[in-house]
Parts: C-alpha cells; structure tokens; sequence
C-alpha cells in the first residue's frame, strides 16, 4: 500500500505542475526566470519548458506559493483517506 500512495503523490505532483503549465501559458514569460538548463538546450522562453525557475515578480511567487498549497492538500488527502 505504501508503493501505491507513494507513486500517486508523485503523479499528483507532476499533474499539479503539468496542469498549472498549461494554465499559465505565456505569462509564464514574465512571471517566471529561464532555468539554467534550459537555456544549456537551447531554449529561449520558459513557456518552452516544462520546469518552472524562479519566480520574477509577484505574480510568480503566488503561483509557486499556491502550487506548493496545492501539493501538501493533495498529499494530506493521499496520506489521509486512501
């Protein structure tokens, strides 16, 4: 049992970053920096990468703060009721 919740916490937390990607779009542009080995790749924009840097603005540094919120809820319900 203890495998099963561990692979949903994890598959809770990469569909918390995939779904918050797509929701932010190209605003992650200006909200997030480039990561380091994204530009190594030859990448230009952070909307072209599926890793977050770190935030730029204010703006950035909710959406961080809220993906984190919403990562330790998903977990506390994993660890709690399954």
């Amino acid at each position: 049992m203890g495998i099963i919740k561990m692979a949903l916490i994890i598959a809770a937390m990469f569909g918390t970053i995939a779904l918050t990607n797509r929701l932010l779009g190209e605003k992650k542009d200006q909200w997030f920096h480039l990561r380091w080995a994204s530009r190594v790749m030859g990448m230009t924009r952070p909307s072209q990468s599926f890793n977050f840097g770190a935030p730029k603005t204010w703006q950035g540094l909710l959406v961080t703060i809220g993906m984190l919120l919403a990562m330790a809820v998903e977990i506390y319900i994993i660890v709690t009721f399954l």
